[in-house]
């Protein structure tokens, strides 16, 4: 999947996901947090967010790669 970023994310020289959500506009945007917080982080994610191996900014508006998450309002009742 495609998404329009939300806000700017810095690349580094490796491929890197993170887990986002997506705004009330349809943009993806990193969560805040750092490793230590990877399992709340993932439980609140819309999605992966993929940052290519580039080592430059993505700037907001940019179309980024994104692997689509299942909700947890999916998931209700499981």
């Amino acid at each position: 999947q495609r998404a329009t970023l939300g806000a700017p994310v810095q690349a580094t020289d490796r491929t890197v996901l993170l887990p986002a959500a997506y705004d009330d506009h349809g943009r993806v945007s990193p969560l805040p947090g750092h490793a230590g917080h990877s399992q709340r982080l993932l439980a609140e994610a819309d999605a992966l967010l993929v940052v290519p191996p580039t080592g430059v900014l993505l700037a907001t508006g940019d179309v980024v790669e994104v692997i689509g998450l299942a909700s947890r309002y999916d998931t209700a009742g499981c």
